[in-house]
């Protein structure tokens, strides 16, 4: 009762333009933000993206995400893309705040 069992570590550079995240098995990913933080691609520890997450601003929001590659790690683990996204929206809330 009350343990939790971590089965990722997602850690930002100083800048948050890019964060590395461990799975519990011992496999890397890695996120590159765009200027602006309106992308995020996820990359391999070869440097293959394997997804491409764009917002844009217009007359409406829009967000597209791209599988670039088919990759074991996403098939197994698609909470990858939301953490992608969830990480661009908390920069973008921190930007407006400050």
């Amino acid at each position: 009762e009350g343990q939790s069992y971590p089965f990722a570590k997602y850690e930002a550079n100083f800048w948050r333009t890019k964060g590395e995240l461990s799975l519990s098995r011992g496999e890397k990913l890695f996120f590159k933000y765009g200027m602006f933080k309106r992308a995020c691609e996820i990359s391999t520890t070869s440097g293959e993206v394997i997804v491409l997450i764009k917002n844009s601003f217009s007359i409406k929001v829009q967000n597209v995400v791209e599988i670039k590659r088919q990759s074991e790690l996403l098939d197994e683990n698609p909470w990858l893309i939301l953490l992608g996204y969830y990480v661009i929206l908390q920069h973008r809330r921190s930007a407006a705040a400050g």
